[in-house]
Order: C-alpha cells, then structure tokens, then sequence
C-alpha cells in the first residue's frame, strides 16, 4: 500500500514541477531556487519545498553552491524536451 501511495505522491511532485513552471524556467541551467521563485512569482519557501521532494525522487539534482537542475530523468517534464511527458504529468 506504501507503494501506491509514494506513488501517487511522486506523480503529483512532477505535476507541481510541470504546472509551476518549475521545470521549464530550469532548462538546461543550473539556478538557485530562489532565483526561480522570485522568476516565476512563487512562494520561495513553497518552491524550496517543492524542489528539495523531487530532489528525493531524483527528478532534480542539487550542487555544492545550493544550484539545481534537472536531471536525466526529470529533463522530459520541460515542455520544449524532445520526448516531454508535461502535458501527461501535468494532466495527473
């Protein structure tokens, strides 16, 4: 049962990513959070959140100076990705 519901919580990180904007403001780029939520007019601490659950779920990447991109994984939810999923993971 943990499984569905990790599950579920998982789809609905990469949703949050797609529908924020979060992952197409992100690019190829490394970017601080903040920069990203100031960029996006989001809510910095609602966005650091956000960005440390799908860290967890390995979708984006952390580096030593606090930047973040996304990863191999998380790259298709950007709408411009030749093999995107954002309207799927959006729609969930």
């Amino acid at each position: 049962f943990l499984d569905v519901i990790f599950g579920l919580q998982k789809t609905k990180i990469a949703g949050a990513l797609v529908t924020s904007g979060i992952a197409d403001a992100l690019g190829e780029k490394s970017r601080r959070p903040v920069d990203l939520a100031d960029e996006l007019q989001l809510d910095s601490d609602v966005t650091t959140r956000i960005i440390n659950a799908a860290i967890t779920i390995r979708l984006i990447k952390r580096d030593r100076t606090g930047r973040v991109r996304l990863t191999k994984i998380g790259a298709p939810l950007r709408r411009e990705h030749p093999k995107s999923i954002a309207s799927w993971a959006a729609y969930y």
